[in-house]
């Protein structure tokens, strides 16, 4: 046994004589490998008969899901629905037609433990040689434009971890899915291991997949979704992720999180985070820094305070029901607040708002306040002559004294040496990086070792 449960995936389309002989062999597949288990057909609003058929099936094993189309969505279509349906551990996508021998299931399957995705790759008799020089362009085609090195990208064999789909969208409809999912994984660092399975030809029906229509479909997917490919990666998957927890919040902060996802460093940021202990994010916002920290596989308890009191209450819905995480309205700029012991503290973009004396406060407060070896980050806007900064004084001008985006009394800009001055005279050993490049705003870290 296997010790993990198994959706198996059929996307089906007129294939009412393939159907039986299909679910009866992964019943005994699957019955092999776990007693947790379940079949998921996903009509594609077959017309054949096919879908009652399955329905019928249905009835007789409750392991055996149908999910109907209405209209004919095509292969990518038919697949994004079964995944929405799969609940196991394990999926595993291969055509109705059975195009190898599923009990091979029995020595592949393992692998998926070696490996966060495992693909089969055909070999053996082809129907045509037409064919093969199709899938021969077409794995070329897309190995060169996407830099992959599969063998063999539309090949029905598919087996990946459940949770691989929550950080990769599928957009597409047509047959192009099988190289978006493979590309995205790819672009997620996510491993992939391709194993030979001797191919077998259809005994019943037609293959679809080197039609005129099918084959214009692929090309026109490719070339649609060529630029979100291109520019998909684990940061932006990450990114995604966190804007969902604001789903709720008005349109005015939903678009201020994407701005600010797009124009502050927070991967960069949070590389320096340790991955244990109390976390403080002082002046937390919306609690953007907060949300990506807790997509992490650690043991940080994270604390977040901010002055306003509006931002506070959508940083809470934010992280409704989340454990480890405290969310609470503080006013940073007076003496009187208490903060837990520390780990680290986090101040982004927060201090260019205090003036010298207020900043000076804080910092010897925070002193006191972080662990011994703690650390202090402060991502600030290095103050020099330049047009970055000059663009970043103006924009924090309009959000603070005409928008009210911020509440503040002020800005207080300052340089690299004033900073280097005030943290050493608070007793902080500290490094600076300079975060600014493929960024409009001359963004500074400091790390400041207690």
């Amino acid at each position: 046994m296997l010790g993990k449960s198994i959706s198996l995936i059929f996307p089906m389309y007129n294939e009412i004589k393939c159907l039986p002989r299909a679910v009866n062999k992964a019943i005994s597949v699957l019955e092999a490998l776990t007693s947790d288990y379940e079949i998921i057909i996903v009509d594609d609003a077959s017309d054949d008969g096919s879908g009652q058929l399955a329905d019928n099936l249905s009835s007789a094993d409750n392991k055996i899901k149908v999910v109907h189309h209405n209209q004919n969505r095509k292969l990518g279509g038919a697949l994004k629905t079964g995944f929405s349906y799969a609940t196991k551990d394990i999926i595993i996508y291969t055509d109705i037609d059975l195009p190898f021998d599923l009990f091979r299931l029995k020595e592949i399957l393992p692998l998926i433990f070696e490996s966060d995705i495992v693909i089969g790759s055909r070999i053996g008799k082809r129907e045509s040689l037409l064919r093969m020089f199709y899938s021969w362009a077409y794995n070329n085609l897309i190995n060169i434009i996407f830099r992959l090195r599969i063998k063999d990208v539309n090949f029905a064999l598919k087996i990946f971890k459940r949770e691989v789909l929550n950080d990769i969208q599928l957009k597409s409809e047509g047959s192009f899915i099988n190289a978006e999912f493979l590309v995205k994984a790819k672009k997620l660092e996510l491993s992939i291991k391709e194993v030979n399975v001797e191919y077998y030809l259809r005994t019943y029906g037609v293959s679809r997949l080197s039609t005129p229509s099918v084959i214009g479909k692929i090309l026109y997917e490719m070339i649609k979704f060529y630029p979100e490919i291109r520019l998909f990666s684990k940061k932006a998957a990450i990114y995604d992720k966190v804007k969902k927890f604001y789903n709720k919040a008005n349109f005015k902060i939903r678009v201020y999180n994407f701005i600010r996802l797009k124009t502050c460093p927070f991967d960069r940021i949070g590389k320096f985070i340790p991955q244990e202990g109390n976390i403080v994010d002082l002046g937390c916002g919306t609690a953007l820094l907060l949300n990506l920290l807790r997509l992490g596989l650690d043991k940080r308890q994270l604390f977040g305070f901010d002055i306003d009191k509006r931002k506070i209450e959508i940083a809470r819905e934010s992280v409704k029901g989340k454990e480890g995480m405290k969310i609470e309205a503080k006013d940073i700029t007076s003496g009187d607040f208490s903060l837990p012991r520390a780990k680290c503290v986090v101040l982004v973009d927060v201090l260019y708002y205090l003036s010298f004396f207020q900043k000076k406060k804080l910092l010897e407060k925070l002193y006191n306040v972080l662990d011994t070896n703690g650390l202090l980050i402060i991502k600030d806007i290095n103050r020099t002559f330049s047009l970055k900064y000059l663009w970043t004084f103006l924009q924090e001008f309009l959000a603070v004294k005409v928008l009210g985006l911020t509440s503040a009394d002020g800005l207080y800009f300052t340089d690299k040496k004033g900073y280097f001055s005030l943290l050493e005279e608070c007793k902080f050993i500290t490094n600076v990086f300079d975060l600014s490049k493929g960024y409009l705003y001359p963004h500074i870290l400091y790390v400041c070792h207690k």
